[in-house]
Formats: structure tokens, C-alpha cells, sequence
């Protein structure tokens, strides 16, 4: 009986919107004179949710190197050319030893490793992967 007396209430309240020119699909709107925009007014039906996309990932930048120290926050490389490369690392960092996962503190000073970095807000590079690269090195 409740159901009835609903789908008969909205009906009404759509139609006296309908006859002011007001409907719209799905919901009838009501005229906001402080803004004069346009708000949808629920008719009492259950709306769905939207639902929740992943977001694409992003592009990772991957670099290479020897490890040159790992500390509380800043994980140093010595790049093939011979560079300086420092990556941001937080409790996000994920570490690799192939496709094992690994503790931060199998990655010891002298490892040649390869890092895939996003950059941060203010411009440093924030490390996402680390992986152990057991192939020997060449050097230039």
C-alpha cells in the first residue's frame, strides 16, 4: 500500500513539474534563484552509484644503475655514464629480485639495479619499483 501511495505521490509532483515546464529524464528540477542554475531533486527512487574506474597508469621512467647507498629516505645510484642519481623511497617503494619480492634490505651498496620512478610535485624522482639486475655490467 506504501508503494502504491509513493508511485502515486511522484507521479503528481512529476506531473505539476511537467505542466511548469520543469521535467527532466529521470528527475524534475528546481529553479535556485540565489545562483540561477538548475539543481536535480530526487523523486524518492534509489539512484545508483557511478561506478569506480581505475585510473590509467601512468608512465614510469625506468633507470639503471649501481647502488651507491640506500638511507632512510633517498636511494643513490652511479648511473652507466657515470652519474649521480637519487630516487625518493617511502613505504610505496616496492623491491624485486626477479619476480620475488624482496625486504629494502637485501638491496646492499655495489648492486646494479634498475629503478622505475614517477616524479613527484616538486620535481624529484619518486621511486615505485626496484629490481635487482644480476646481469654483469658494461661499462662504456
Amino acid at each position: 500500500m506504501r508503494c502504491i501511495r509513493r508511485i502515486s505521490e511522484t507521479l503528481l509532483f512529476v506531473l505539476g513539474a511537467g505542466i511548469l515546464g520543469q521535467v527532466q529524464p529521470g528527475h524534475a528540477s528546481m529553479q535556485d534563484p540565489g545562483i540561477g542554475l538548475t539543481r536535480p531533486i530526487a523523486l524518492g527512487m534509489r539512484q545508483t552509484k557511478a561506478r569506480k574506474e581505475k585510473a590509467p597508469e601512468e608512465a614510469l621512467a625506468t633507470f639503471s644503475g649501481t647502488v651507491r647507498g640506500i638511507d632512510g629516505k633517498i636511494l643513490r645510484l652511479d648511473s652507466a655514464e657515470g652519474e649521480p642519481l637519487d630516487f625518493n623511497v617511502s613505504r610505496k617503494t616496492k623491491y624485486y629480485d626477479g619476480l620475488k619480492e624482496i625486504k629494502r634490505d637485501a638491496i646492499k651498496t655495489g648492486d646494479h639495479v634498475s629503478v622505475e620512478a614517477r616524479p613527484m610535485p616538486d620535481g624529484k624522482p619518486d621511486a615505485v619499483k626496484v629490481r635487482l639486475d644480476h646481469t654483469p655490467v658494461r661499462k662504456p
